[in-house]
């Protein structure tokens, strides 16, 4: 076919070609690019290609959408170029502000602030969303998590509640592809109170909730998507002075603890990893620092771990903005540490204000909503 015109004139491409090089392209560029010609429409609306650009997508991912002051920012990640901010508007029109409950293949399910019996799954890229029916009425929705499994083919809504005025509580889960939520019985529900972000990992959400039934004990809860089944995981000897981050690493749950001493402000941070075999352990893979900041591990994208903290300047003279009452100057700043070389890139939090102590990785995906064939 090689120098084949079509019958306008164009040169020809085989349809392969033209599929291989449309799934590299960004979202808001295909949705124009359906109207192009039949051809290319039929492609890129086919479930094949979908999965295709998702996988691909899936590969090249460098940003995390976060919630801030009840509005919803994306956030691309570079370590050169810093950080580059876009809010992204919300589906719904509503005075109240939203929570992210999970992020998945480009699907966000979202939580309305307020009314705990609002949650939405939507797609950013393609500005599709979905209105998920009602949980039971009369109930304090306690964790909540939103992932896929691909040992069903099913994207699930996971949440643990309590029953107003009364000792009961209880799991629902709510399953895309039948559109609708059910009970799910457990032994483990006196220790999933509390609040903890989701993770969403292997076909599994796990939480690591700020408080339990086990007194001073942390404990991880994991909700498997296919088997609908709880397990809780102890998690590593370590002390009580920091919150561990619960985060996914090489495809699998891992906890970042950042170990700050109190007489220097320097910092550590530990990145622990469930190995699996006969009973899974957990391992200290690696420890970073220490770092003359006082730091706190966000989330790992892209070979980087992203985290928050303060950089402590010479003492100043007069009170200012940003000072302290021991006359020493802070400085608010996002740090990247580098997984490979444990680097530290520190940027200027006036330039780069990232807020995603509770964020999400989040890939543009054609997915829609509310017609997955699954």
């Amino acid at each position: 076919m090689n120098g084949e015109k079509t019958d306008s004139g164009i040169p020809y491409l085989p349809e392969g070609i033209i599929t291989n090089i449309l799934k590299r392209l960004p979202v808001k560029s295909l949705i124009r690019f359906r109207s192009v010609c039949d051809l290319w429409k039929n492609i890129i609306n086919s479930p094949s290609f979908i999965t295709d650009h998702l996988n691909y997508s899936n590969h090249q991912s460098s940003s995390l959408i976060a919630a801030r002051d009840g509005t919803l920012i994306q956030y691309s990640l570079d370590r050169d170029k810093g950080l580059r901010e876009v809010q992204v508007g919300l589906p719904i029109d509503s005075d109240r502000p939203h929570r992210i409950v999970g992020s998945c293949n480009g699907l966000v399910c979202l939580q309305s602030i307020g009314r705990l019996d609002t949650l939405s799954i939507w797609n950013p890229a393609i500005r599709e969303v979905m209105r998920v029916p009602a949980t039971r009425t009369g109930i304090i929705l306690c964790l909540l998590g939103f992932g896929y499994s691909p040992f069903v083919n099913d994207y699930k809504i996971v949440v643990t509640y309590e029953t107003w005025g009364t000792a009961v509580s209880g799991v629902e889960v709510y399953s895309l592809a039948t559109n609708s939520w059910k009970n799910i019985e457990s032994s483990c529900l006196d220790v999933i109170c509390g609040f903890s972000v989701s993770l969403n990992v292997n076909g599994s959400i796990f939480w690591l909730p700020r408080k339990t039934g086990l007194g001073r004990s942390r404990v991880i809860f994991s909700f498997d998507l296919a088997l609908e089944e709880i397990k809780l995981i102890a998690t590593p000897p370590l002390s009580r002075d920091e919150e561990p981050k619960l985060i996914v690493y090489e495809n699998r749950p891992a906890l970042l603890y950042s170990r700050i001493a109190r007489n220097s402000g320097n910092s550590t941070i530990d990145l622990w990893v469930i190995e699996e075999g006969i009973g899974a352990f957990w391992s200290k893979k690696f420890t970073f620092g220490p770092y003359p900041y006082s730091i706190h591990p966000c989330t790992i994208c892209r070979n980087q771990i992203v985290c928050t903290g303060v950089m402590y300047c010479s003492k100043v003279q007069h009170k200012e903005e940003g000072v302290g009452d021991s006359g020493i100057k802070v400085d608010r700043c996002t740090f990247f540490i580098n997984l490979a070389s444990k680097d530290i890139k520190v940027l200027d939090e006036s330039r780069y204000g990232y807020s995603g102590r509770h964020s999400f990785e989040y890939v543009e995906s054609l997915l829609s909503p509310s017609n997955i064939q699954l």
